[in-house]
């Protein structure tokens, strides 16, 4: 869940994982791109995940130049503007 919500997001998020647990889940840091930047080992001693968080990474410019900027302009509604119907039958939300 946590690379999907970096990847749709573009966003880095660190994950953090009690020691018992990394078996499971190691803790780490996942980039814009929803891969992992880095990740602790999946044993149970405690260890610490370090990354540089660089937006101007060439590895991270499709999530941070072009994608984000697309969908902020998407959320606003921008985009969709001309395409939207002017028609009194879609307007009316309560019927078919």
């Amino acid at each position: 869940m946590l690379r999907a919500h970096a990847g749709l997001n573009c966003i880095w998020i660190g994950g953090a994982t009690p020691a018992q647990k990394a078996a499971k889940g190691p803790a780490g840091v996942i980039g814009p791109d929803g891969k992992w930047v880095t990740q602790c080992p999946a044993a149970p001693e405690p260890s610490l995940a370090i990354a540089v968080l660089n937006c101007d990474d060439p590895l991270y410019d499709i999530p941070l130049q072009r994608a984000r900027p697309w969908r902020l302009r998407a959320r606003q509604g921008d985009i969709y503007r001309e395409k939207m119907v002017d028609d009194p039958r879609s307007e009316n939300r309560s019927g078919y």
